[in-house]
């Protein structure tokens, strides 16, 4: 697969004709095939295509639940065009790069779309909202679906994890094993002391508790 064949991905395409079919033809392909280049780079283990697309599959299955889907698919796009691990200002990139695909594409930078796209890109920095820190309640907003789209790999099967985990460590693979094992199991068990992993209702329900069960084992890898 090449940049100029599309993502190579069904859902990928798709979603990205039904955002820009309004937009010129040449600044649909030129940011399609930068968005491929970007996510394709070999460096990338995990925050690839298929993190994406795996993304863009649940935003598909949750979509009537969003007010502003289209703001949410491009946030998707964007949040990760620009990823280094080495790196401190990743969502400032990734934003500073919207921004100049809107002024391409015409989307006025007041607009509605642009500032909820830029305030969901900028909301990974933290991954965490009100929702996130009491018990007991939930997120129905855009925001929490939005997240939870990018932490549902936490509750998948025990094999899928540790195939999510072992794509971590390469991502990371500048940093020695003994500060990679510690630092690693501080974020994890930072996961375990709020609340709430997922946001939403039916993320909370279906993840929650696998997520946790992972985080804990590897955890418990990381210490051994």
């Amino acid at each position: 697969m090449t940049e100029k064949d599309g993502f190579g991905c069904c859902v990928l395409d798709e979603v990205w004709n039904d955002l820009t079919f309004d937009f010129t033809e040449e600044v649909r392909d030129k940011w399609r095939r930068l968005i491929c280049r970007k996510y394709m780079d070999g460096a990338r283990h995990h925050h690839n295509l298929d993190h994406l697309s795996h993304m863009m599959g649940l935003f598909r299955t949750y979509q009537d639940y969003l007010s502003n889907p289209k703001a949410v698919a491009f946030a998707l796009f964007f949040q990760f065009l620009e990823y280094d691990p080495k790196s401190q200002d990743n969502e400032e990139r990734c934003i500073e790069a919207f921004r100049q695909f809107a002024d391409e594409a015409r989307i006025p930078m007041d607009s509605e779309l642009f500032l909820t796209v830029t305030e969901l890109i900028q909301l990974t920095k933290l991954h965490s909202t009100e929702e996130h820190k009491q018990e007991g309640i939930y997120g129905s907003e855009d925001r929490h679906f939005f997240l939870d789209f990018d932490m549902c790999v936490l509750g998948g099967s025990p094999s899928e994890y540790k195939d999510y985990a072992q794509k971590i460590r390469l991502e990371y693979s500048f940093v020695p094993d003994h500060l990679y094992n510690r630092l690693r199991s501080k974020i994890l068990t930072s996961f375990l002391q709020i609340p709430n992993i997922f946001a939403t209702e039916p993320f909370r329900r279906k993840f929650e508790e696998r997520a946790k069960s992972n985080i804990k084992a590897e955890i418990e890898m990381l210490t051994s």
